[in-house]
């Protein structure tokens, strides 16, 4: 397989793609309701707030990913899944600063998961999640 280098080039692996390329990023998520982004934020959910705000098309390919295998008819399935299917048959850059020197750290897959279910309801509950650092 060749390999393409800028960013907003994905080498793809197996399966259907959509039509008209991946979807336009979205806003950083925002907190849940009584979270603030002060200094008791936790750690975690503060670094991913500012590698997504750095790293856009890192979510553009786990949502497009993602869509993919709900599309196929995937039942549950895990964000794991995912993030290896990412690391594996793509290659891009990334900021480093707030994800502990790992182009797609593995501490920030709770929150794409996260995110990807907030942005597309009707696949509520298709990762499976636990209670995440800093959530009551």
């Amino acid at each position: 397989m060749s390999r393409r280098g800028s960013p907003e080039e994905y080498e793809d692996g197996p399966g259907p793609l959509f039509e008209g390329g991946p979807p336009s990023p979205p806003p950083p998520p925002e907190p849940p309701s009584g979270d603030s982004e002060d200094d008791n934020d936790a750690p975690l959910r503060r670094a991913f707030r500012v590698f997504h705000a750095e790293n856009p098309h890192v979510y553009e390919l786990f949502s497009r990913y993602a869509l993919e295998a709900c599309r196929a008819g995937r039942g549950r399935f895990g964000a794991w899944m995912v993030w290896n299917r990412m690391r594996w048959y793509a290659r891009f850059e990334t900021t480093e600063g707030q994800s502990g020197g790992f182009k797609l750290n593995n501490n920030l897959i709770a929150y794409y998961a996260r995110h990807f279910m907030a942005e597309h309801p009707e696949y509520e509950g298709i990762f499976e999640t636990r209670r995440a650092q800093g959530e009551e």
